[in-house]
């Protein structure tokens, strides 16, 4: 089941931006087809059931269940070993506000591991930041 977990971070990651709501002058920046109308001429245009649990296997009674995420220290995010077990609902609404909001974060293309995890400990978890001055 981890794994699975695994998965849809990693997508969110890797292709949530291409989802956020980055114009402020439209209601919506999907078209009617659930299509990325930002960039739809992009190789990579995702539609938004790319990223529903249903594409990595988890079905609607997983929504309630409890996943416990963090099995690295240092990866930062809802990958660190601090990452409180938390609902799939739970899971996918904070990446859903992280990755789709109305900043679409992309740095998975980034080399450097550090960078990777400082950014997705910062965008993933605001308020462990926030809390905790030996990470700002």
């Amino acid at each position: 089941d981890a794994r699975l977990i695994i998965s849809l971070i990693r997508a969110y990651e890797s292709h949530g931006h291409l989802l956020a709501k980055l114009n402020p002058l439209s209601s919506s920046d999907c078209d009617e087809s659930g299509q990325s109308a930002v960039d739809s001429r992009a190789p990579t245009a995702l539609s938004r059931s790319a990223l529903h649990h249903s594409a990595f296997n988890l079905t609607d009674a997983d929504l309630d269940r409890k996943f416990a995420v963090g099995f690295h220290n240092g990866l930062g995010g809802f990958f660190d070993v601090g990452s409180a077990p938390v609902t799939l609902r739970e899971l996918i609404e904070r990446l859903e506000e992280c990755y789709c909001g109305n900043i679409g974060y992309e740095f998975m293309h980034i080399y450097d591991e550090n960078v990777c995890h400082w950014i997705r400990e910062h965008v993933e978890m605001p308020n462990r930041i926030q809390n905790n001055p030996v990470i700002n």
